[in-house]
């Protein structure tokens, strides 16, 4: 999976045209980094916004270098000089996308299709039915905005018809379904504050809640650049901006992994939505597939995994219709900065001794069971994996999953299992037998008990004096172990 790259929270301002002379299609870069186009040889087709004045804007890295060049702004909108149905729309821009390709073919940088202004899956199924519309374009940019809604909910009394998920996947299957499939942009998305439509406006901190919601589902949904827009008064506290430029840093760098949704689904994902143009209504400009019976019933519980090059992740969740995100960096969702023996747990996951659960999680207050334990032992032994060969070296002991790393530790000397030929695997280790394993697993000389005292007190004296277990844990030998306890003393006896 390729790495997400750096986030760019600038507003995006168009860049003007200023006119001077050079040859029809020649271009010159001014030192402002403005085109410069013959005055004398004006275009013979119609730009966006009725004028050729914004029709291109460059995206610029940190020393001013153009690496993409989007032309003309929403494109699919009526009111920007295109022609008053799709499918005008789509011709003429595909004519001015053209020409002005040719215009600056000297800056060598993909071409961003014309930010598309939201959810009009029409316009560019037109454009892209168009004669290799495909070949013309290399990233297909969108705004996603969602005024006065959550952007995991859906509100069809303020327009929002879809949530921010929905809106990505659904172009992705426009473009999936045309055979042109090309990363995708957002390069608007924000939450009026201003009085623009009181209907559909939010606190400060509404905006700051849901911003951060946004950027998170549309960095999950492989969107490669986000972008918001001062429009409408999109500003940041400086509470707000603290939060975000918290959350950003903890994700730069990071790769997405996964996504889980509790709760009922949009859009079927088997079938998709949108595909045919009668889906959307034209007049209204609000689709009418793929929405929930009741969209104000639903509630949703999220979390979204981003994978750090170190092997540690970053869990996002939060419950849709409640404020507020949780960001915990760690090895697994359920281990978190108050966890009892958090450190442990990641510093062993760290060094490769233990995964957890496929579904992200690690138990920590679970207790672990005897053929487990074992596991983790020959894990953090570093025991060669060619040496795990095992089976049938107990009675309960065949060929499971859990028998390569019993029949080494009986090889090893490690257990001896019980008089009657078993080993029970299943059973929950307690603190006596997790004691006396560990201490043969790492070669501990161990005497024998004296009369009187306990079998396991010579491994209970070891741990002590290696630092292993602490005087208040010195009790409860009989008790099963939890996960994170384990973690703890096997961490301790690692030096880690």
């Amino acid at each position: 999976m390729q790495k997400l790259i750096t986030f760019f929270f600038a507003f995006c301002v168009s860049i003007s045209l200023a006119f001077a002379t050079t040859t029809p299609h020649d271009v010159v870069i001014d030192s402002n980094g403005k085109i410069q186009i013959d005055a004398q040889n004006p275009r013979v087709i119609t730009g966006c916004w009725a004028s050729d004045e914004n029709a291109v804007m460059f995206y610029r890295d940190a020393s001013r270098n153009i690496y993409a060049s989007e032309i003309c702004n929403e494109p699919d909108e009526s009111h920007h000089g295109l022609g008053l149905t799709d499918k005008a729309r789509a011709l003429n821009y595909y004519d001015f996308l053209v020409k002005t390709r040719e215009e600056i073919s000297q800056v060598k940088a993909p071409i961003v299709l014309g930010s598309l202004s939201g959810y009009n899956y029409a316009w560019l199924k037109e454009f892209l039915a168009l004669d290799k519309a495909c070949e013309k374009f290399d990233i297909l940019a969108f705004h996603p905005y969602h005024l006065g809604v959550a952007p995991d909910e859906i509100d069809t009394s303020k327009d929002a018809y879809h949530t921010v998920e929905q809106w990505v996947n659904f172009y992705k299957a426009i473009l999936q379904n045309a055979g042109c499939e090309k990363p995708i942009w957002v390069t608007e998305f924000g939450y009026t504050q201003s009085d623009y439509n009181a209907e559909k406006t939010v606190t400060a901190a509404q905006q700051s809640d849901f911003a951060q919601k946004q950027l998170v589902m549309l960095l999950a949904n492989d969107v490669k650049r986000v972008s918001y827009f001062d429009k409408l008064t999109f500003t940041l506290s400086d509470a707000a901006a603290t939060s975000w430029n918290s959350l950003v840093s903890k994700l730069v760098g990071t790769k997405f992994v996964s996504l889980t949704m509790s709760g009922d689904a949009y859009c079927p994902k088997t079938s998709g939505c949108f595909y045919d143009a009668s889906d959307y209504r034209q007049v209204t400009g609000k689709s009418v597939y793929g929405l929930p019976a009741e969209p104000t019933a639903i509630k949703l519980n999220r979390l979204y995994t981003f994978a750090k090059d170190n092997g540690a992740k970053i869990f996002v969740s939060w419950k849709t219709g409640e404020t507020g995100i949780s960001v915990v960096e760690s090895y697994f969702s359920d281990v978190t900065s108050t966890t009892p023996y958090s450190e442990a747990i990641n510093a062993i996951a760290r060094e490769g001794i233990v995964n957890g659960y496929s579904d992200g999680t690690f138990h920590p207050t679970a207790t672990i069971n005897r053929a487990e334990f074992l596991k983790l032992l020959v894990n953090a032994t570093d025991t060669p994996t060619a040496d795990l060969t095992g089976s049938n070296c107990f009675s309960d002991v065949k060929t499971e999953w859990f028998a390569p790393y019993v029949c080494y530790a009986k090889t090893h000397g490690w257990v001896s299992g019980y008089a009657d030929g078993k080993f029970l695997p299943g059973n929950p280790v307690n603190r006596a037998e997790a004691l006396k394993m560990l201490a043969n697993a790492f070669g501990y000389g161990i005497s024998a008990a004296t009369t009187g005292e306990a079998w396991y007190t010579p491994y209970v004296n070891i741990a002590l004096n290696k630092e292993i277990l602490l005087s208040s844990e010195a009790l409860d030998y009989g008790n099963a172990q939890t996960r994170g306890f384990i973690a703890e003393m096997i961490s301790r006896a690692m030096g880690l």
